[in-house]
Order: C-alpha cells, then structure tokens, then sequence
C-alpha cells in the first residue's frame, strides 16, 4: 500500500512540475507602422527573422533588416527579438519575445514561454505573436 501512495505523490509532483504555456502581449496599433526596421539577433537560429519578416511583409509592412549593432532610434519603428529552442524528441521554441521600438521608446512587446507545451508549429506560434503584437 506504502508503495502505490509512493507512486501517487511522485506522478503528483512531477505533473504539477509540468507548466502550461504563457504569452503576454502590449500591441502596438498596426495601421501606424508602414515601416520598421528589426535589429538582427544572430544567437537566434531556426529562421526566426524570416517568419518575422514574412509575416510583417504579409501585413504590408515594408521590412528591413539592420545588423546586431544598429541601435533602436535607427529607423522611426525598429525591433529587437530572442528566441530560445529547447530538445524534447524534436526541437521546438520554448521562449520567445519581440519588443517594438517608437523613436527610440519602447511601444509595443510580445512574450511566449512554451512551459509545458511543446506540441505547435513554431511558425505558428510566432506568426500568432506577430499578429497579436501588431493589432488592428
């Protein structure tokens, strides 16, 4: 009986360590950015700025991309990015935040953390961060 009460509290505690997924959005309102630059972040890998790019693109946003080093008062409307992937069988994005730059000023984020849930199409996800970033 010790036994199964055993198993009981381990398969509690390990689900209760199993998270559910998060995603905080400020949007910004998508009709005032015609055009925005997104600041190159080369330790994300997996094409990241390509959805970014082509999502914007897709809104009819003119893109351009400016190095690592550019800074955020570059363009009238620039971005920075990270993602972090993670290994669980397959590869999948455990961490992500775009941040929207006006003059310089903050104006806009989006952050998701995978938690628990690794079963979505990356591209999906980051295209669902993009349209909820940039509302209207």
């Amino acid at each position: 009986m010790a036994r199964y009460w055993l198993l009981a509290v381990l398969a509690l505690g390990t689900l209760s360590a199993c998270s559910t997924a998060t995603k905080q959005v400020n949007p910004i309102a998508a009709g005032e950015v015609k055009r925005i630059c997104i600041i190159e972040n080369p330790r994300v890998s997996f094409d990241f700025l390509g959805v970014y790019r082509k999502t914007l693109e897709g809104r009819g946003v003119q893109v351009e991309v400016l190095p690592s080093v550019a800074a955020v008062s570059a363009c009238p409307f620039t971005s920075r990015y990270t993602a972090n992937y993670r290994w669980d069988l397959v590869m999948y994005l455990s961490y992500a935040e775009i941040t929207v730059y006006r003059e310089g000023q903050p104006a806009g984020r989006a952050m998701f953390t995978a938690g628990g849930d690794r079963f979505f199409a990356t591209e999906t996800k980051i295209k669902e961060l993009i349209d909820e970033l940039f509302k209207g």
